[in-house]
């Protein structure tokens, strides 16, 4: 297994290892040059003991035994310090070669010998040393978990406890994300003897950059972890591959950022519960509310089902849709960013996960007993009605208008969007309607939006063949609509354009262009459509012809302007299309 020296070189700095503020200027400065020269003799023999040590890595580096015999030469030619020497000679390219020898392609004996000779520099610089050159030293150590083998997970895990925690939380806070995502993949694996160790080390970590006037909370939280979540929320955003490991932490220390509804508790607990919430949601949201909905966001877009379903799972149980943190804090955009999220899930079209979205939607089940009637068997028909109802309300009042500006921006999207970009709303409001309680208050909101869309796509697609991709998503949706809903919208888009109002001729005349589009395009020939809803369209227009014909007269305008003649003309076509439409008795 040769490893070329000069070539293939793992980057000093890991993917994903991201910090969360760029280097002060003085760390960059110290980083970049090396310690001023000592005079003394013995310093200068040590500091050659080491270059010589050093130079073995260009030249006689061939296999993997080669690598443990250079970690050798280098670790005996530190300990050939005097012991009043705190400092490392050549810091900088001792950092890189270690880092190199962490290459994921080496054998775990390589990489337990590098934490050796780690653990043997922090032991020699000291916490006030490490917490000086922390930015060199960690960027090589970081990635180590999501590749080291069982024997060297225990060693990584030993220098970070013995080494790390107790560094200046001022040079810890600004590698935190980074300490963060070295972390998670020791939580991927919840059978994993290290898991439980690693849990704990995360906590430690979070307790170790608490600021002293942190107050305690509820369980393991204080009111100084609100840095500690900022970076964790970044980590889980950034690093697609430990997603998995955050999901493990959240759902073990994620505070619940909603209380349960729950009818008759008193005041006093429901003020102190309050104020308990309150707390823990200023803790995860501070100071910016929107990562935290960024990151449930980047994991329910995840592409592992497992993740998705996780995340989904948290939202119903830690961040329900009626809670404050969502209601009242966040920004209405990264509420729609979550939104946009969650009802993307159902493109999978996997009960699973569609299951745990309505169950977010619709809100927690009530209680048993908790009725007004008092009746708590599921099979009173009483009950089932008010059970709905309340199901219906509670999406109505806590999530019908943020989805619907969020399947609505989805819908207005850029006119350079990919044909599957642009048919995905279509087919996501087609799963919503599998769930009537949603269906029913969204549809109506997107159904003229997904039309329009579809009519100006029709201008604007590169080819006919994207169109016709288009075209097909939202066909399949269109059929799924209530008879009753198409033909009355049509009305509507009819009393718009011939009725009284403040429209241009032209917007009348656009939206005779949709009710004509949709005619053309669409199944309009259903037989409830062509038996009830078409003859009563048909005899809508006339009246509003006829109507607004006798309020024209009445001013002694009639159809004077020629907008105003097209616009009543372009309605008579479309009755007459219409009645074509009604089979003959």
């Amino acid at each position: 297994m040769a490893l070329e020296p000069g070539s293939g070189r793992r980057s000093v700095s890991p993917e994903s290892s991201g910090r969360e503020s760029p280097l002060p200027r003085q760390w960059r400065n110290q980083l970049g040059a090396e310690e001023a020269p000592i005079k003394d003799k013995h310093y200068r023999k040590y500091a050659s003991g080491i270059e010589r040590a050093l130079s073995l890595f260009e030249t006689a580096l061939q296999e993997w035994a080669d690598y443990i015999s250079f970690l050798n030469r280098l670790l005996k030619a530190l300990q050939a310090r005097h012991p009043s020497t705190t400092t490392i000679p050549s810091k900088a390219v001792v950092a890189k070669r270690l880092s190199q020898c962490l290459n994921p392609s080496l054998p775990s004996g390589v990489h337990q010998k590098a934490l050796e000779v780690y653990s043997y520099i922090f032991a020699t610089i000291g916490t006030d040393g490490l917490s000086k050159d922390l930015p060199l030293y960690l960027p090589g150590l970081a990635s180590t978990l999501s590749f080291a083998s069982l024997s060297v997970r225990s060693p990584f895990l030993d220098l970070l406890e013995h080494h790390f925690l107790d560094l200046d939380p001022r040079s810890l806070r600004p590698a935190m994300k980074s300490v963060v995502l070295a972390l998670l993949p020791g939580l991927e694996d919840e059978t994993s003897e290290d898991f439980d160790r690693t849990l704990r080390l995360m906590d430690s970590f979070k307790a170790a950059i608490r600021p002293v006037n942190g107050q305690e909370q509820d369980g393991p939280h204080s009111s100084g972890d609100g840095f500690f979540w900022q970076c964790f929320f970044l980590a889980s955003i950034t690093g697609s591959s430990r997603r998995a490991g955050a999901l493990a932490y959240l759902v073990r220390n994620l505070p619940k950022l909603g209380e349960p509804i729950v009818q008759g508790k008193s005041a006093k607990n429901g003020v102190q519960e309050d104020e308990q919430s309150a707390q823990l949601a200023k803790m995860v949201t501070s100071p910016e509310p929107g990562l935290l909905l960024r990151s449930f966001a980047a994991g329910l877009a995840d592409e592992q089902l497992l993740i998705q379903r996780g995340f989904l799972d948290l939202l119903v149980t830690h961040l329900p849709l009626h809670s404050k943190v969502l209601q009242t804090n966040v920004k209405p955009g990264d509420l729609e960013l979550l939104l946009r999220a969650a009802v993307g899930v159902v493109i999978r079209r996997d009960m699973s996960l569609n299951r745990r979205l309505w169950a977010w939607f619709l809100g927690p089940d009530p209680a048993p007993g908790e009725s007004e009637s008092g009746i708590e068997s599921p099979s009173s028909t009483d009950h089932q009605h008010s059970y709905f109802a309340s199901k219906t309300s509670y999406f109505e009042d806590h999530g019908l208008q943020p989805l619907t500006r969020a399947l609505l921006s989805m819908i207005n999207v850029d006119q350079g969007s990919s044909p599957g970009e642009r048919a995905r709303p279509y087919r996501i409001c087609l799963s919503l309607m599998d769930r009537w309680e949603i269906g029913g208050l969204v549809v109506p909101e997107v159904f003229l939006p997904i039309v329009n869309s579809v009519r100006q796509y029709r201008d604007q697609a590169p080819s006919k063949a994207d169109f016709n991709e288009v075209f097909r998503s939202a066909s399949v949706f269109f059929d799924g609509v209530e008879s009753g809903l198409i033909y009355g919208e049509i009305v509507s888009l009819l009393a718009q354009a011939i009725g009284p109002g403040t429209l241009s001729d032209k917007e009348r005349l656009d939206k005779l262009d949709l009710v004509n589009f949709i005619l053309a395009n669409f199944n309009v020939r259903e037989e409830e459509m062509v038996t009830i809803h078409a003859p009563l369209t048909a005899l809508s227009i006339l009246c509003m012809l006829e109507d607004t014909r006798e309020k024209q007269q009445r001013q002694q305008a009639g159809f004077s302007r020629k907008g105003s003649r097209k616009a009543a003309e372009e309605a008579l076509h479309i009755s007459l299309t219409i009645l074509d439409l009604i089979p003959d008795r």
